[in-house]
């Protein structure tokens, strides 16, 4: 992140945000969403996205640092949110199509 942001930003400061404060706020973005509440919604929103277009860019980032691919952090693992977060999107447009077209049986 140092080298990307040019901000200091150290493993404990990265760790802090991506292992305690993230999943939080990936929490709270589901409980709102589940009590109707239009914040919850957002945050779930701003998550899928993030997960659909944000984690394909760990593959970018080595040309980014450097101009050649090479291995960086995160690059390996960052095709399965990307993937969870497409499939959760068009599930959740097949539902809400279905919703609106009147078809409220359980598929």
């Amino acid at each position: 992140m140092t080298r990307l942001t040019g901000l200091n930003v150290t493993q404990q400061d990265f760790l802090t945000i991506a292992a305690f404060i993230a999943p939080i706020l990936w929490l709270a973005g589901a409980i709102l969403a589940l009590k109707g509440w239009q914040f919850g919604y957002f945050l779930v929103s701003v998550f899928y996205f993030g997960m659909m277009f944000g984690e394909p860019s760990h593959f970018l980032f080595p040309f980014i640092l450097d101009g050649r691919f090479h291995y960086v952090a995160g690059m390996y693992t960052a095709a399965l949110p990307s993937l969870a977060g497409w499939f959760a999107f068009l599930v959740m447009r097949r539902e809400i199509k279905r919703i609106k077209h009147g078809d409220m049986a359980v598929a």
